[in-house]
């Protein structure tokens, strides 16, 4: 194929809002029967659209990570002529759906990063048949071996924040910011994907679990856990989540108290008395300690309240798990930065000034410090180091994954113990790592039986309970905020009258 070719190739497909079969394909292949290369082309559909989709919780800024290894094998190749040729290197440059900007290495075990091209997604996602959306997603986690945990979808839930975004996309759009506009259209794409797999698996949604060596249980692609609050939402119904409050911090507490205790001892606690009373002082304030940083410290960050106060509990939770002012341990291995948190340097910079801040800091030190010693002294140490490193690509293992592990096993076994309190009542319809979700409201006797059990690892770790409501439907939605506008207008209306009432009196 000639350059001319590509270029005018690339151009039809700017202009189209569809992905059409590109004729230079033909052209370089003309004895080829037709049926074939739309076979072909189907292919390289189909592969490209599971690699990406399969990626779309971790999608920032376009940006993806994928093999092009895996994308060449799962293209394949077909022979024209007695020659061989490879399906992905036919079509990447007639019909691309990204850009490389860093490719990957298999010696590192990094993926090539990808920006996707605008309205990738959306084609990719109107091109494949239900079917195929379903054998994509789940074509990487269905070779593991593992059998899929299945999620009940609300459909009718989901279809109305489906319509509920696509609306607000195409007519309240104007004069929201890009982030905005980024964060509904994800969302929609994610909600898409769902209701499509669960609307042909019986109104189900398949999850296989993978088992992390740190402890947690993730799953693979687009999940519950990994989708955004709002469509996991959508799609589950009205429910209410239970989350353990602030638990890396209770769980440390507990941890140390262990560590501290002697056999058979009861009030543990009092013996840390006067210690780590920054990280208790947080567990009891935390509301007011987060709303005091975000008003005081992130004032040249241009987002809202709630936005700020999200941004300083990503910065705290991070702190717990190892970071300082440019690192941290992030779940399961991955290290966002506190500068990637809290990305204005002023406000980064007030933040880690603050005093309560940086001596809360200190104190998760000292708190890590006192964990490895002991591990240390009582022979744990290198038995997780190894395991850990029998898991990671890279090699290097810090005491803050060490931390990792210790913490999220705890976690794991409160939640196991909490979670099946819970299911003596009514179903657990779903877990996300310190949260768990049921359909009804869990009765006040076993929320008790639950706090007590907590109680048990320490005092400050407790839950807490959301009710998180459905959708209404779009004509709903359209009808309340036309009553909405002819009440505003209607108390303006009498509101005017009044004024030239009153006018009218004193003249």
């Amino acid at each position: 194929m000639t350059l001319k070719q590509i270029f005018e190739q690339k151009k039809l497909n700017a202009q189209s809002e569809h992905i059409i079969f590109p004729q230079a394909f033909t052209s370089k292949f003309p004895d080829m029967k037709a049926e074939k290369a739309q076979k072909l082309f189907d292919r390289y559909i189909q592969t490209v659209c599971g690699a990406l989709l399969r990626q779309i919780s971790f999608i920032v800024d376009d940006h993806a990570q994928v093999s092009l290894d895996a994308l060449i094998n799962g293209c394949g190749e077909f022979r024209y002529q007695k020659q061989r040729y490879w399906v992905w290197n036919e079509f990447k440059e007639l019909c691309p759906f990204f850009v490389v900007v860093t490719k990957g290495s298999n010696l590192s075990g990094q993926n090539t990063t990808v920006k996707i091209n605008d309205n990738a997604i959306s084609k990719l996602l109107a091109y494949v048949s239900d079917e195929v959306l379903v054998q994509q997603m789940v074509a990487d986690a269905a070779s593991s071996g593992t059998s899929p945990e299945w999620i009940d979808v609300d459909l009718a839930n989901l279809k109305n924040y489906i319509d509920n975004a696509e609306h607000d996309l195409k007519h309240n759009a104007a004069g929201k910011s890009s982030e905005w506009v980024d964060k509904v259209r994800r969302n929609a794409i994610q909600a898409q994907i769902v209701h499509r797999i669960a609307a042909n698996l019986d109104g189900k949604y398949p999850q296989y679990p993978k088992l992390s060596v740190f402890g947690r249980t993730y799953y693979h692609g687009l999940s519950i856990q990994t989708m955004s609050k709002q469509v996991r939402a959508a799609a589950l119904g009205e429910h209410f989540q239970y989350d353990l409050s602030a638990a890396i911090y209770g769980i440390k507490l507990a941890i140390i108290s262990g560590i501290v205790a002697k056999p058979k001892e009861r009030h543990v606690e009092n013996r840390l008395d006067g210690l780590f009373t920054y990280t208790k002082e947080y567990l009891r304030e935390k509301d007011a300690i987060r709303r005091r940083l975000a008003d005081q410290c992130l004032t040249e960050t241009p987002i809202n309240s709630a936005a700020k106060l999200r941004l300083v509990k990503q910065a705290i939770t991070a702190i717990g798990f190892g970071a300082k002012t440019d690192a941290a341990l992030w779940y399961d291995g991955h290290t966002p930065a506190i500068a990637q948190i809290i990305m204005n340097k002023a406000d980064r910079e007030r933040f880690l000034k603050d005093k309560f801040v940086a001596n809360f800091i200190k104190e998760q030190g000292e708190l890590t410090d006192a964990i490895i010693l002991h591990l240390k002294r009582v022979g744990e140490f290198d038995p997780i180091k190894q395991k850990i490193k029998g898991a990671k690509h890279d090699k290097r293992v810090t005491d803050a994954h060490i931390l990792a592990y210790l913490f999220q096993h705890y976690e794991t076994d409160l939640m196991n113990d909490i979670v099946a309190i819970a299911q003596a009542e009514m179903p657990v319809i779903a877990r996300i790592h310190d949260a768990f979700i049921t359909s009804g409201k869990l009765s006040d006797a076993t929320q008790g039986v639950i706090n007590d059990k907590l109680r048990e690892a320490h005092s400050l770790i407790r839950i807490e309970c959301e009710r998180v409501s459905g959708w209404q439907s779009l004509e709903n939605r359209l009808k309340n905020e036309a009553i909405d506008r002819f009440e505003a207008a209607h108390k303006a209306f009498i509101a005017q009258e009044e004024a030239a009432a009153r006018v009218a009196q004193h003249s």
